[in-house]
Protein backbone atom coordinates (compact mmCIF):
# COMPACT_ATOMS: atom_id res chain seq x y z
CA UNK A 1 0.00 0.00 0.00
CA UNK A 2 1.56 3.33 -1.03
CA UNK A 3 2.00 5.81 2.39
CA UNK A 4 -0.23 8.37 0.68
CA UNK A 5 -3.06 6.33 1.26
CA UNK A 6 -2.05 5.04 4.52
CA UNK A 7 -4.13 6.52 7.98
CA UNK A 8 -2.20 9.10 10.32
CA UNK A 9 -2.70 8.95 13.98
CA UNK A 10 -1.70 11.82 16.12
CA UNK A 11 -1.16 11.55 19.71
CA UNK A 12 0.35 14.14 22.36
CA UNK A 13 2.91 13.39 25.19
CA UNK A 14 2.36 16.34 28.22
CA UNK A 15 0.90 16.15 31.46
CA UNK A 16 -2.01 14.21 32.61
CA UNK A 17 -4.05 11.89 35.09
CA UNK A 18 -4.94 12.95 38.46
CA UNK A 19 -1.79 14.30 39.87
CA UNK A 20 -0.36 15.63 36.20
CA UNK A 21 1.86 12.72 35.74
CA UNK A 22 4.73 13.90 33.07
CA UNK A 23 4.18 11.62 30.14
CA UNK A 24 0.81 11.05 29.71
CA UNK A 25 0.36 10.23 26.02
CA UNK A 26 -3.25 10.55 24.67
CA UNK A 27 -4.61 10.19 20.91
CA UNK A 28 -6.03 13.15 19.58
CA UNK A 29 -7.40 11.89 16.74
CA UNK A 30 -6.27 11.78 12.56
CA UNK A 31 -4.13 14.30 11.88
CA UNK A 32 -0.82 14.92 9.73
CA UNK A 33 2.19 17.31 11.29
CA UNK A 34 0.75 19.81 8.75
CA UNK A 35 -2.37 19.62 10.33
CA UNK A 36 -0.74 19.44 14.00
CA UNK A 37 1.85 22.62 13.13
CA UNK A 38 -1.23 24.64 11.88
CA UNK A 39 -2.88 23.99 15.11
CA UNK A 40 -0.08 24.41 17.34
CA UNK A 41 -0.46 28.66 17.03
CA UNK A 42 -3.74 28.40 18.84
CA UNK A 43 -1.93 25.79 21.64
CA UNK A 44 0.52 28.19 22.14
CA UNK A 45 3.48 26.56 20.26
CA UNK A 46 4.26 29.26 17.68
CA UNK A 47 6.19 28.17 14.40
CA UNK A 48 7.59 29.14 11.11
CA UNK A 49 8.84 28.17 8.08
CA UNK A 50 12.88 28.85 8.09
CA UNK A 51 15.70 27.61 6.72
CA UNK A 52 18.29 25.13 8.90
CA UNK A 53 21.30 27.46 8.69
CA UNK A 54 19.69 30.44 8.93
CA UNK A 55 19.73 31.61 12.38
CA UNK A 56 23.74 30.39 12.77
CA UNK A 57 24.49 32.65 9.69
CA UNK A 58 22.61 35.62 10.58
CA UNK A 59 23.86 35.80 14.16
CA UNK A 60 27.35 35.61 12.37
CA UNK A 61 26.65 38.74 10.16
CA UNK A 62 25.97 40.34 13.22
CA UNK A 63 28.70 39.54 15.43
CA UNK A 64 30.83 41.02 12.69
CA UNK A 65 28.63 43.75 11.82
CA UNK A 66 28.34 43.35 8.22
CA UNK A 67 25.79 45.77 8.02
CA UNK A 68 25.11 45.57 4.00
CA UNK A 69 24.62 41.89 4.15
CA UNK A 70 22.11 42.05 7.48
CA UNK A 71 19.82 44.48 5.44
CA UNK A 72 20.11 42.13 2.02
CA UNK A 73 19.93 38.76 4.07
CA UNK A 74 16.39 40.51 6.16
CA UNK A 75 14.98 41.97 3.07
CA UNK A 76 15.28 38.03 1.40
CA UNK A 77 13.88 37.07 4.69
CA UNK A 78 11.04 38.97 4.53
CA UNK A 79 10.34 37.24 0.61
CA UNK A 80 11.35 34.22 1.99
CA UNK A 81 13.82 33.78 -0.72
CA UNK A 82 17.44 34.37 -0.23
CA UNK A 83 19.03 33.25 -3.74
CA UNK A 84 20.16 36.76 -3.67
CA UNK A 85 21.98 36.64 -0.58
CA UNK A 86 23.64 32.87 -1.02
CA UNK A 87 24.22 34.17 -4.74
CA UNK A 88 26.53 37.27 -3.19
CA UNK A 89 27.94 35.44 -0.47
CA UNK A 90 28.71 32.20 -1.54
CA UNK A 91 26.63 30.81 1.75
CA UNK A 92 24.08 28.05 1.69
CA UNK A 93 21.40 29.05 4.00
CA UNK A 94 20.52 24.79 3.64
CA UNK A 95 16.56 23.49 3.31
CA UNK A 96 13.65 24.53 4.75
CA UNK A 97 12.78 24.16 8.59
CA UNK A 98 10.40 25.01 10.56
CA UNK A 99 11.84 26.38 14.35
CA UNK A 100 9.90 27.33 17.31
CA UNK A 101 9.75 30.95 18.61
CA UNK A 102 13.31 31.09 19.71
CA UNK A 103 14.32 29.47 16.30
CA UNK A 104 15.48 26.29 17.51
CA UNK A 105 14.97 23.76 14.59
CA UNK A 106 11.67 21.46 15.30
CA UNK A 107 11.51 19.51 11.59
CA UNK A 108 12.24 19.46 8.65
CA UNK A 109 9.93 21.00 5.77
CA UNK A 110 10.41 17.30 3.87
CA UNK A 111 9.12 15.33 7.00
CA UNK A 112 5.99 17.98 7.10
CA UNK A 113 5.34 16.67 3.44
CA UNK A 114 5.38 13.55 3.94
CA UNK A 115 3.00 13.79 7.15
CA UNK A 116 4.31 12.19 9.94
CA UNK A 117 7.16 12.58 12.21
CA UNK A 118 7.72 13.84 16.23
CA UNK A 119 7.17 18.01 16.91
CA UNK A 120 9.30 17.84 20.40
CA UNK A 121 8.58 21.00 21.91
CA UNK A 122 10.56 21.06 25.09
CA UNK A 123 12.77 18.17 24.99
CA UNK A 124 10.89 16.85 28.11
CA UNK A 125 7.49 15.47 27.78
CA UNK A 126 5.77 18.46 25.61
CA UNK A 127 5.64 16.13 22.61
CA UNK A 128 3.08 15.70 19.23
CA UNK A 129 3.54 12.19 17.26
CA UNK A 130 1.90 11.88 14.14
CA UNK A 131 2.36 8.16 12.65
CA UNK A 132 0.48 5.18 10.38
CA UNK A 133 -2.22 3.76 11.95
CA UNK A 134 -0.01 0.11 10.79
CA UNK A 135 2.56 1.18 12.92
CA UNK A 136 1.03 1.65 16.33
CA UNK A 137 1.67 -0.45 19.47
CA UNK A 138 -0.80 -2.19 21.58
CA UNK A 139 -0.53 0.81 23.98
CA UNK A 140 -1.52 3.57 21.30
CA UNK A 141 -4.42 0.73 19.87
CA UNK A 142 -5.75 1.31 23.69
CA UNK A 143 -5.34 4.83 23.35
CA UNK A 144 -7.63 4.61 20.55
CA UNK A 145 -9.64 2.23 21.72
CA UNK A 146 -10.24 4.20 24.98
CA UNK A 147 -10.83 7.15 23.68
CA UNK A 148 -13.73 9.50 22.31
CA UNK A 149 -12.86 10.25 18.87
CA UNK A 150 -15.95 9.61 16.64
CA UNK A 151 -14.48 7.74 13.92
CA UNK A 152 -12.46 5.51 17.07
CA UNK A 153 -13.96 1.74 15.83
CA UNK A 154 -13.66 2.50 12.37
CA UNK A 155 -9.67 3.08 12.73
CA UNK A 156 -9.41 -0.31 14.64
CA UNK A 157 -11.20 -2.07 12.25
CA UNK A 158 -8.88 -1.32 9.67
CA UNK A 159 -6.00 -1.63 11.83
CA UNK A 160 -6.79 -5.66 12.16
CA UNK A 161 -7.94 -5.31 8.76
CA UNK A 162 -4.45 -4.39 7.14
CA UNK A 163 -2.95 -6.66 10.37
CA UNK A 164 -4.30 -9.57 11.30
CA UNK A 165 -3.87 -12.60 9.03
CA UNK A 166 -7.87 -13.98 9.13
CA UNK A 167 -10.65 -11.47 7.76
CA UNK A 168 -13.00 -10.52 10.52
CA UNK A 169 -16.23 -10.27 10.10
CA UNK A 170 -17.38 -7.23 11.41
CA UNK A 171 -21.33 -7.97 11.81
CA UNK A 172 -20.29 -10.87 14.17
CA UNK A 173 -17.91 -8.77 16.77
CA UNK A 174 -19.32 -8.70 19.86
CA UNK A 175 -17.62 -5.27 20.53
CA UNK A 176 -14.45 -6.49 22.84
CA UNK A 177 -11.96 -4.59 21.31
CA UNK A 178 -9.84 -4.29 24.60
CA UNK A 179 -9.43 -8.03 24.63
CA UNK A 180 -9.06 -8.34 20.80
CA UNK A 181 -6.08 -5.79 21.22
CA UNK A 182 -4.32 -7.74 23.91
CA UNK A 183 -4.78 -11.01 22.70
CA UNK A 184 -3.44 -9.64 18.95
CA UNK A 185 0.23 -8.55 20.54
CA UNK A 186 0.60 -11.05 23.41
CA UNK A 187 -1.11 -14.54 22.47
CA UNK A 188 -2.76 -16.29 19.26
CA UNK A 189 -6.29 -15.37 18.93
CA UNK A 190 -8.92 -17.63 17.99
CA UNK A 191 -11.35 -15.03 16.36
CA UNK A 192 -14.72 -17.08 16.39
CA UNK A 193 -14.28 -16.00 20.73
CA UNK A 194 -14.89 -12.58 19.40
CA UNK A 195 -18.30 -13.49 17.34
CA UNK A 196 -21.63 -13.10 19.12
CA UNK A 197 -23.20 -15.93 19.48
CA UNK A 198 -25.97 -16.99 16.67
CA UNK A 199 -28.47 -18.53 19.09
CA UNK A 200 -31.66 -17.01 18.60
CA UNK A 201 -33.33 -16.95 22.53
CA UNK A 202 -37.62 -16.94 21.83
CA UNK A 203 -39.22 -16.08 24.92
CA UNK A 204 -42.13 -17.40 25.76
CA UNK A 205 -45.33 -15.49 25.90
Amino acid sequence: MSNTNKTIVYFHIGRGGNYTNPGSKSFKGTKNLSEVLSLCDSNGHWNFLAKANESEIFSSLQERNLTNLIELFEKNRDSQNFEEFEKRTGLDLGEDVYSDSNGNHIIDASEVEEGVGVLNWDNEYDTDICQYLDDCDEEELSLIERSREWNREYLLQEFFDNNFETKIDWAKFNGNFSDLIYEYFNSEISIEEFYESEDVIINES
